[in-house]
């Protein structure tokens, strides 16, 4: 797609642009057939590479949020878990990758700050980000920090983990640089910085979309030698750094000051020049670009890539689509009760409803269910959730049950209700199994069709807890403003 074209020519605005515009159009796509992020991949790879791309432009609290939104996602027992390339796990690649390129070290070492899994993956993302940020706090458990993550090599080499080895090579390597930095021990720290960064690149063309890994290393061995006043190493490592991810902001600052102090002004002003367009919006306060300024050379903004762009932050994206995926409304419900009575989700305002469409009591797997619904019942009041079963069984038919049931047994003889909630299968003009969770506004926060009863309950369970911390944190944030 365009995006990443425009990404990895260097345009980052144009970049920005393309995916921000694709991530609305797949937000309101998902809303208009009323699907989640966990049912199509298109809006979770988006949202990260556009959260990477945001980086780039020096937009860190843009990025970041867009993260956690991933994060806020409604989670699925089999599509958003930590072990796949779901909504979850984007989110947490994302956040990771914007607070270690940052630098927001007390945000990483926060508890409950990235939702970390149990996976290796996600150990060796923990371990590095961890430790870099404790030595670069001074924590007295940096060098700990190092050694606790060069343990998990005995978990690379296994055989079935062979493809993080490359990825585990090059954090250590820069964990051990960095720790050497910290004692003093600049020639190792160097050795070992020049050669992660050859690995870092080769990491990088094994998966680039986008990259998970924060740091350009050409870039961190660039500075590195700015530090120790070898100016001309610095100019090769960013020069460097820059073929191989062109316009990389961090290394356009950093070949600013290193071109300055060999003398090359008209260098300098020119990596100064590209760096003022590519982060003509970035946040105030970032050290890189202040560094860069501090040289006390003046140049004007300056596009050197490979076509026009436009500027991100004043491009109109709203006809796209909204922002941020939210719960959609839930489709209208017209049933009746075992009394013949008009039952309504606006009924129900106020409270969660768990809505759940089965095929009668014909299926002995849909009567198991209502029992196992039923058996719950405590659980349900608990959470302020009403339990609402859908069928074409008469009011008649239904009476017949509703005595002895908490679940309230509805009436929907010509599946109208059933086709609104993607509930019917019109190819073969069947009802299929649905559970569907609905919030106290009337939002459908998760849904689950299929050929069989959905019977984790302890899924729906946690899910109704979160959608009730979710309401109350709405809650409390409108009454603080």
């Amino acid at each position: 797609m365009p995006g990443h074209i425009y990404a990895g020519l260097g345009m980052y605005h144009e970049a920005a642009i393309s995916l921000d515009a694709a991530t609305r159009a797949e937000i309101g796509y998902m809303g208009r057939r009323m699907v989640f992020p966990y049912n199509t991949w298109n809006y979770a790879h988006n949202r990260n590479y556009l959260s990477y791309v945001q980086e780039q432009l020096g937009l860190p609290s843009e990025a970041i949020r867009g993260a956690r939104e991933l994060l806020a996602v409604p989670l699925d027992p089999k599509l958003n878990d930590a072990t796949r390339f779901s909504p979850h796990w984007q989110g947490v690649a994302a956040l990771t990758r914007a607070l270690v390129k940052f630098e927001r070290w007390n945000e990483i070492l926060q508890p409950g700050s990235i939702p970390w899994g149990d996976s290796l993956r996600d150990k060796l993302s923990r371990g590095h980000a961890e430790a870099l940020a404790k030595l670069a706090t001074n924590h007295p458990d940096g060098p700990k920090a190092v050694s606790d993550f060069d343990a998990l090599k005995k978990d690379v080499e296994k055989p079935e983990n062979t493809s993080y080895k490359l990825q585990f090579e090059v954090q250590s390597m820069e964990l051990a640089a960095t720790l050497a930095f910290k004692r003093g021990n600049v020639l190792e720290g160097l050795m070992l910085l020049a050669q992660a960064a050859p690995k870092e690149l080769e990491l990088r063309a094994s998966y680039d979309d986008p990259p998970f890994f924060p740091t350009l290393m050409y870039s961190k061995l660039g500075y590195a030698y700015l530090d120790q006043s070898s100016p001309k190493l610095a100019v090769d490592a960013f020069e460097k750094g820059l073929k191989a991810v062109r316009n990389d902001p961090f290394a356009l600052a950093g070949l600013a000051r290193a071109r300055h102090a060999v003398g090359d002004s008209k260098g300098a002003t020119e990596a100064l020049a590209q760096l003022y367009h590519v982060w003509q919006d970035a946040e105030p306060g970032l050290r890189w670009m202040n560094d860069a300024k501090a040289i006390g050379i003046q140049a004007t903004a300056t596009d050197r890539s490979a076509g026009p762009q436009r500027n991100y932050k004043r491009t109109a994206l709203d006809k796209y689509g909204p922002a941020v995926w939210k719960p959609f409304a839930a489709p209208q419900l017209q049933a009746r009760d075992h009394t013949g009575a008009a039952v309504t989700l606006d009924q129900f305002r106020g409270r969660n409803v768990v809505l759940v469409f089965y095929l009668g009591v014909g299926c002995a797997h849909c009567v198991q269910q209502l029992k196992d619904l039923n058996e719950r019942k405590e659980r349900w009041k608990a959470l302020d959730t009403d339990v609402l079963a859908v069928s074409a069984d008469t009011p008649e038919s239904n009476a017949k049950s509703q005595d002895s049931l908490a679940v309230r047994l509805l009436s929907d003889g010509q599946f109208e209700n059933a086709r609104r909630f993607k509930s019917y299968d019109d190819f073969e003009e069947m009802p299929i199994h649905s559970t569907i969770l609905i919030d106290k506004d009337g939002n459908v926060h998760w849904a689950r069709h299929g050929e069989g009863p959905f019977t984790d309950y302890e899924f729906l369970i946690k899910q109704l807890q979160r959608m009730n911390e979710l309401k109350a944190a709405a809650g409390t944030s409108t009454a603080q403003r």
